[in-house]
């Protein structure tokens, strides 16, 4: 069998799980912490999260491994959790990890004997943790193209990487994109945010809003704090996100990789907000969304400029080659190598 971690932050890590394990159901099993929907016929090993309190593992962390981010001390639940892991391992009869993402977890598989691929992610990951997980791996994989890759990276690194391209849930299509006097006469405005947390306040949505007379506002996402008033309708959480892609004229979105992905999917560019995340990830993968032209980095100050920017911007002709299928890692012949066809499937249970 093997095993997918997913990390509980924000959904992409789930989801991208969730498309793999359903690709490969008989054959692997997702571990996480995460309350993500998974599809009720994959196996999925529900386990303790790490987080402790900020005050107190701040006093624990002066001699932190050189192999972690992040390990509390004095904490119960982590040797449950990794117990609950171990298990797992042993009663799955787990051959290969795939870790998205966690050095640490991927220290556990490995010290358990359990050979891993790391998940790469965008950002400013050429610390020691990372480079040490990237060194052990088998192989790392990549949720996006090379073609966003940091020019910085190091070549080693990215010819480990298997690089699967966008993965979106959504077909690719084509999308077709008419000018701001092609529009019609209200410009229905497509505001979405992740589940990591975000920037994009009501202030914010208000002031786009009220920068035209002709924009109506949709916004969808968890947003703290926020209602629909006059000129804005507020939707909450969506699930399926697709109708509304397909029929707004514009979106602003948080720049996530799985949000980048469905989007791009449906509109082909978008207006980027990069929030805060480790590592930078969002702020960098939105300057390389903007060099590769799919999206407009969203100036707050001057909406309307941004807008016609994005409405000016012929569309990165090459995007439908920069995506990858759901299904294109769990065909990989890395991954069939670890594969018993004879193997009898059964579900997680404990020791």
């Amino acid at each position: 069998m093997i095993a997918y971690y997913a990390h509980y932050h924000g959904n992409g890590h789930s989801n991208f799980a969730n498309q793999f394990v359903k690709s490969l159901k008989t054959h692997s099993y997702v571990i996480t912490s995460s309350h993500f929907s998974f599809s009720k016929e994959i196996d999925v090993l529900k386990i303790e999260n790490e987080d402790t309190l900020p005050d107190e593992y701040y006093t624990s962390k002066h001699n932190l491994p050189a192999y972690a981010h992040y390990l509390p001390k004095s904490l119960p639940k982590i040797a449950y959790r990794n117990k609950r892991i171990l298990d797992s391992i042993i009663t799955m009869n787990t051959k290969l990890a795939l870790i998205d993402v966690s050095v640490e977890v991927a220290a556990l598989f490995r010290l358990s004997a359990i050979p891993y691929g790391y998940c790469r992610m965008i950002g400013n990951r050429t610390d020691q943790p990372h480079t040490i997980a990237y060194k052990a791996a088998e192989f790392l994989f990549a949720y996006y193209p090379k073609q966003l890759e940091c020019s910085n990276t190091p070549k080693w690194i990215v010819d480990k990487t298997i690089y699967l391209g966008f993965t979106s849930r959504y077909k690719y299509r084509h999308a077709k994109h008419r000018s701001w006097k092609d529009l019609p006469k209200r410009l229905k405005v497509l505001i979405i945010t992740g589940h990591g947390g975000t920037s994009i306040h009501q202030e914010m949505i208000q002031k786009i809003a009220e920068s035209s007379a002709r924009i109506k506002v949709t916004v969808i996402g968890p947003i703290q704090g926020i209602a629909s008033t006059e000129t804005i309708q507020y939707l909450g959480v969506q699930r399926n996100i697709e109708h509304y892609l397909t029929s707004c004229d514009v979106v602003i979105a948080s720049c996530g990789m799985n949000l980048t992905s469905e989007i791009l999917a449906i509109k082909n560019k978008f207006i980027a907000v990069p929030e805060d995340r480790p590592f930078d990830e969002q702020k960098i993968l939105c300057r390389n969304l903007v060099r590769e032209k799919l999206a407009i980095r969203l100036n707050p100050n001057d909406i309307p400029g941004t807008i016609a920017a994005l409405l000016n911007l012929n569309s990165n002709k090459n995007l439908k080659n920069l995506f990858g299928k759901s299904e294109s890692l769990s065909k990989h012949h890395i991954i069939r190598s670890y594969i018993n066809e004879k193997q009898t499937v059964g579900h997680y249970h404990p020791l």
